[in-house]
């Protein structure tokens, strides 16, 4: 028993391979930067709520959430984000840029944690780049949103929180903590780690006044940061109208939870893991079978009762006319790239499928089936993970702790909960990633036959990997070129025809970067105005002139921009457009 704890301690440090992997995931990031070309000074998505924070600190010296639809603490990220805009002033090529450092650190993090639990170098670096080529993951590292920062610092936290487990160490414990703060500090629910690492700290050294004093310190510090940070915004009157909107959400869902909730959750929960199965389905389909071949009988009865579920719930979304092929969430990956398309007609031509040859359809129709089969099998580590928690020798270290499957099971759950019963888009799936990844790689019989699962994996994984890049590089570039094309027609309309903002419905971004009014409640709660239903429900003044990826009736078409796209599939052009009667 010792000998394997011994040996777990010593497969889980760094060594000479590790450093080699590491600067090749450097490499590979370095490289798909430079394709995609980050550079460009416009928003996306919600990123220019956020990049009116970091506007106010280095041109103000004075931070404040002033966009409507700032719900995230954001603090850190925003004054991150101005450590890149100090020496050439404000942009949002330097607030990219600021992301794919993280973005680059979230991967690094990714194959620590993953050696952590006693992976082998060479799926460790597999699980990185699953991250790292993962569409969701790079294209929002090439935005200025939280969700990359978040899964960056997050994933840093945990790991020394594993650390400061595994070894006992204060230091590494401390490091843990002040990753966590600042975790928070981009994201109110950074508070699920040091709570999670708490119960895992006390599951291990048992209940004792000093034990609970060091399991307690993380969270609490965690909740005395969020109070302080919080009054100190509503008392300099620096929040925002939807400031901690998701958090109000889930305690008024809780309040009122019927039997509708738990249904919601179990359909939201197993989409969720369909999301996940796929984006790590090169990994965990051969790790599974070969697993299977090493299971107990009892096992065996779990990968018996997952399977079903997960069709049954399949089944039932389509007696629901529900949409059966993926993707079924929206907002960040597209069935034709990435999204989202926040132009006038935008939702019309993706609820045409006007971007997707039937070809695609076929494409997703089969990855579907892969990610079903693939959240079979996640259902199956989850439940032999919750089962080793209560039925495995708690002495026995020799494949991965108790404590650790404990820390990993209530990070899932507490990060996974909240917005699990809400409605929550496919970026927020990326924390599971690495964390249901870790539950994977920890499993016995991998540990027991690296070499077999390496023969096996290596050739496929690889393969699935660099087509998954292919796209995941094509489609990122895309959604840029697209971006960039779009305000270069918005800033000509504005300079060379000398057309006022107050004219333009030039997208989401463009009127909330322009015309942002704390008065437009409706526009603030993502709604149409009743009195104004042709118009778009951002904050439009007049739309005399229009950007859009059409004709639309009762415009005239100005000029029309290619977008330059790489993919053979996705929006070709965009049309600047005139109101007939202007």
């Amino acid at each position: 028993m010792k000998q394997a704890t011994l040996s777990w301690k010593r497969s889980s440090q760094f060594a000479k391979t590790d450093s080699a992997n590491v600067l090749l995931i450097i490499l590979v990031w370095i490289v798909m930067s430079i394709l995609v070309n980050p550079l460009g000074d416009f928003p996306i998505n919600d990123d220019w709520v956020y990049g009116r924070a970091v506007k106010s600190i280095i041109e103000e010296g004075n931070f404040t959430l002033s966009g409507g639809n700032t719900s995230a603490n954001l603090v850190a990220q925003a004054f991150w984000g101005a450590l890149f805009c100090l020496p050439f002033g404000f942009s949002f090529s330097a607030l990219r840029i600021s992301t794919l450092v993280l973005g680059l650190i979230g991967v690094i993090a990714t194959y620590g944690l993953l050696r952590e639990v006693r992976a082998s170098r060479l799926i460790s670096l597999f699980g990185a780049l699953l991250v790292a080529l993962n569409p969701i993951y790079f294209g929002l590292s090439n935005t200025f949103m939280t969700d990359v920062p978040f899964f960056a610092v997050a994933a840093m936290s945990l790991y020394f929180f594993i650390r400061g487990l595994r070894s006992d160490r204060k230091v590494d414990i401390t490091l843990g903590t002040l990753l966590a703060c600042l975790s928070l500090l981009i994201r109110q629910n950074g508070i699920i780690i040091p709570i999670a690492f708490g119960c895992a700290y006390l599951f291990k050294k048992k209940l004792s006044r000093t034990n609970v004093i060091v399991a307690s310190i993380p969270t609490l510090s965690s909740i005395l940061l969020q109070f302080i940070y919080q009054n100190w915004l509503e008392l300099t009157d620096r929040t925002s109208p939807n400031f901690n909107l998701q958090s109000r959400g889930f305690v008024n869902i809780i309040s009122s939870a019927n039997i509708g909730t738990i249904v919601y959750l179990l359909d939201s929960t197993l989409i969720a893991l369909v999301y996940v199965g796929l984006f790590i389905s090169p990994l965990i389909i051969p790790i599974f079978l070969t697993k299977f071949r090493a299971s107990s009988s009892t096992e065996k009865r779990l990968i018996f009762l997952s399977i079903p579920s997960i069709l049954i719930v399949m089944l039932a979304r389509l007696a629901k006319n529900r949409p059966m092929i993926m993707p079924f969430k929206g907002n960040t990956l597209m069935d034709f790239g990435l999204g989202p398309l926040t132009l006038h007609d935008g939702d019309a031509v993706i609820s045409s499928r006007a971007f997707t040859p039937a070809i695609l359809t076929y494409v997703w129709g089969a990855l579907t089936v892969v990610a079903v089969i693939s959240a079979a099998f996640l259902i199956y580590y989850l439940l032999t993970a919750t089962r080793h928690i209560f039925k495995q020798p708690k002495k026995d270290e020799s494949v991965s702790p108790q404590w650790l499957k404990v820390l990993v099971v209530l990070t899932i759950l507490f990060y996974y909960l909240p917005f699990g019963i809400s409605t929550y888009f496919d970026r927020y799936l990326l924390m599971l990633i690495p964390l249901l990844l870790m539950l994977v790689v920890g499993s016995k019989p991998m540990i027991d036959q690296p070499h077999f699962i390496h023969k096996k994996i290596f050739p496929v994984a690889l393969l699935i990997i660099l087509i998954c890049g292919g796209f995941t590089v094509g489609a990122t570039h895309d959604y840029l070129s697209l971006n960039r094309v779009r305000w270069q027609a918005l800033n000509a309309l504005m300079r060379d025809s000398k057309v006022s903002p107050n004219y333009i419905d030039g997208g989401y971004e463009f009127n909330g970067w322009y015309l942002y009014d704390p008065k437009n409640t409706y526009a603030i709660n993502f709604m149409k105005d009743p009195k104004r239903p042709d118009k778009s429900w951002w904050y439009v003044d007049r739309d005399d002139y229009m950007i859009a990826f059409g004709n639309l009736a009762g415009y005239e078409e100005l000029k029309r921009y290619q977008t330059g796209r790489w993919l053979p599939f996705g929006p070709e052009t965009i049309s600047v457009l005139r109101k007939e009667s202007a």
